[in-house]
């Protein structure tokens, strides 16, 4: 996976592709992926289920979890996936790992 950079070089692309083929089974559909190489590759990312939002942020080596429901504007802090513990060169993987965790088991 792409290490950290200060433009894109595709890593948008490779992750819009990546979870794409994770959701492909699922009742999940990419909505929104905000990838800013420029804030330590910081990315956003939305998955519109059948009745909510599911949102993953990488922000200062933590990956979390939130949810709304769909035509609500009031996000659900749901919980820390994974902390900094890990190389930042892993965090997109692992972050890509959160996403097909809860696609598959939800």
């Amino acid at each position: 996976m792409a290490r950290f950079r200060e433009k894109d070089d595709g890593v948008s692309n490779e992750l819009t592709e990546r979870i794409t083929a994770l959701t492909l089974n699922t009742k999940y559909n990419l909505t929104s992926l905000q990838y800013a190489p420029q804030h330590f590759g910081n990315v956003v990312i939305e998955l519109n289920g059948n009745d909510f939002i599911v949102r993953f942020i990488y922000d200062r080596g933590d990956i979390y979890r939130d949810k709304k429901v769909i035509g609500s504007e009031r996000w659900i802090d749901e919980r820390l996936v994974y902390s900094h513990s890990v190389p930042c060169n892993e965090i997109y993987d692992l972050l890509l790992k959160a996403i097909e965790e809860f696609t598959t088991i939800d």
